[in-house]
């Protein structure tokens, strides 16, 4: 587990309020996660602007790649070179071919890692589905998978005596009492339950980046964790 597991998504299209964001909390959590929405908008110039102002950052950059195996590479490219840049996503159902040409290239990196997405938070999960496709992810060479913490269990019963030390990203978590504003996850958690199922990382968004208190919020979740 890490000592701080919080990964901030900063999901915003405001470059400014990107910023003004980033500056707050960085800080205090692990990482921050970058989606498409910044991306779109900003692009890997973006990316790393955020490093030029913050080059301790370790970024989270969540952009799902699913396609085939050669575009999907000669995106990885432009990313491999960026050393802030720990972790980044692939859909597991990609195939087994789109995985391992990604893995390949990511070993030119000495940080980068290859994290499957499982299946979306906002839709209807079988556990069983996910467990199957974590296992193709891992059999051809991610180094972890995305997937809620409903199907940590399973996935860990299933695969954890060949795959000791995978990454579990976990998204989808909220705090209790706590409203956000279009919510659309289907699959969520509170944080102390996902890291009691197995996550290794948290991502949070909007409980902190709508909270009128960013860090005390921040602070509430690793106080309730420990």
């Amino acid at each position: 587990m890490a000592t701080n597991p919080i990964i901030c998504a900063i999901d915003s299209h405001d470059f400014d309020e990107s910023i003004s964001l980033i500056s707050e909390i960085h800080n205090h959590v692990h990482a921050i996660k970058l989606g498409l929405e910044f991306f779109m908008a900003f692009g890997i110039n973006g990316v790393k602007s955020i490093i030029s102002q913050f080059p301790k950052i370790k970024i989270f950059l969540d952009l799902k790649f699913h396609d085939i195996p050669n575009t999907v590479c000669g995106a990885l490219k432009s990313l491999v070179n960026i050393e802030n840049i720990f972790l980044t996503t692939i859909h597991a159902s990609g195939g087994e071919e789109m995985i391992k040409e990604a893995v390949k290239i990511a070993k030119d990196s000495q940080n980068l890692k290859i994290i499957c997405v499982t299946k979306l938070t906002s839709l209807e999960l079988k556990v069983e589905e996910i467990s199957n496709l974590a296992k193709i992810s891992l059999i051809n060479g991610a180094h972890g998978i995305v997937c809620p913490a409903n199907a940590i269990h399973k996935i860990k019963q299933d695969l954890s005596q060949d795959f000791p030390n995978f990454i579990i990203v976990t998204p989808g978590i909220r705090i209790e009492n706590n409203n956000i504003n279009n919510d659309d996850q289907k699959s969520v958690s509170t944080p102390k339950n996902a890291m009691k199922n197995g996550a290794t990382y948290l991502v949070i968004g909007r409980p902190i980046t709508q909270s009128a208190n960013k860090i005390e919020t921040i602070n509430g979740i690793l106080n309730h964790l420990s």
